[in-house]
């Protein structure tokens, strides 16, 4: 990682890897980061349907194709796919792809996500 005044560079390796509801989570940018926006990478895999109630998402699909599940609902995903999910929004990817996760409110991130 490098610091640059308030600016903050991350590189590969930078990241902590950690299981989550949607499969596995590369984090770049937490709330430990101070910033008002958090920063994924996840790998989608066997997906639980879950919801936040303060947090937004915005899903940007990298690779692989699937499903995004939106209260009930199954849209196609490819490559190059952006979804936004307002708070409330039942969701959860089905098949195999990887996502980058932009989400504001990273200071409640593990506590605003419901099953």
């Amino acid at each position: 990682m490098t610091k640059v005044g308030d600016a903050i560079v991350k590189h590969p390796g930078d990241e902590l890897i950690v299981p989550c509801p949607c499969g596995e989570s590369h984090r770049f940018f937490t709330a430990e980061d101070r910033g008002k926006l958090g920063l994924h990478v996840t790998n989608i895999s066997g997906a639980e349907v879950h919801h936040h109630e303060q947090m937004t998402e915005i899903y940007y699909v990298l690779c692989g194709e699937g499903q995004i599940e939106l209260d009930g609902e199954l849209v196609d995903v490819r490559p190059k796919t952006v979804i936004l999910i307002p708070p409330g929004v039942r969701h959860r990817g089905i098949g195999t792809f990887t996502v980058i996760v932009v989400y504001d409110h990273p200071e409640a991130h593990q506590s605003d996500t419901h099953h």
